[in-house]
């Protein structure tokens, strides 16, 4: 009777050992692909804004051959987004013009990659050189980009915010 019991707690401290271990390999491998997922989206974002600062700083610079832009013909604040004539992705000259764009994406971190889905929320906004937000028009714009995944991990979900900065000289032709 006595060697009954030891062995059915010895099998029970098998079976609590080979769950416990189990249950760590299966977190790791959980946090290894949130991982995968952080990379990707961070990935994504960084795209997205590096080519956001390649467009032109505003709409006036656009129609205007002017050497010497003047922050008073910069579009206002409220009037962000696409102008007449402009559509998402095909038509869009400036960085504003993305303000307001919500898109849904796909990106992988490397060739043989799992691909993963992600909503990417664009907004612009006017940034003093001191770093305040400001609805007057300025030689700056802060480039914003919210990325959120679709894929879920459990109840996990990767979000973040990126942002940069842009300036009026930055893509300037002499």
């Amino acid at each position: 009777m006595q060697q009954t019991i030891l062995a059915i707690g010895a099998l029970l401290i098998i079976m609590t050992t080979a769950m416990l271990y189990q249950r760590s390999n299966m977190l790791t491998q959980e946090l290894a692909y949130i991982r995968q997922i952080e990379i990707a989206a961070e990935d994504a974002a960084r795209t997205k804004l590096e080519g956001l600062a390649t467009l032109a700083f505003d709409e006036s610079i656009v129609v205007s051959s002017s050497i010497e832009p003047d922050p008073n013909t910069f579009t206002a604040a409220a009037s962000f987004g696409l102008d007449a004539g402009e559509s998402y992705p095909s038509i869009v000259d400036d960085v504003d013009d993305y303000h307001g764009i919500k898109d849904t994406i796909w990106q992988s971190i490397s060739v043989n990659a799992d691909s993963f889905r992600f909503v990417v929320d664009y907004s612009v906004q006017y940034i003093t050189t001191t770093g305040i937000v400001t609805t007057t028009p300025t030689n700056q714009k802060e480039l914003i980009v919210e990325i959120e995944s679709l894929d879920r991990i459990g109840t996990r979900q990767v979000k973040g915010t990126f942002t940069k900065l842009t300036s009026v000289n930055d893509n300037l032709t002499p």
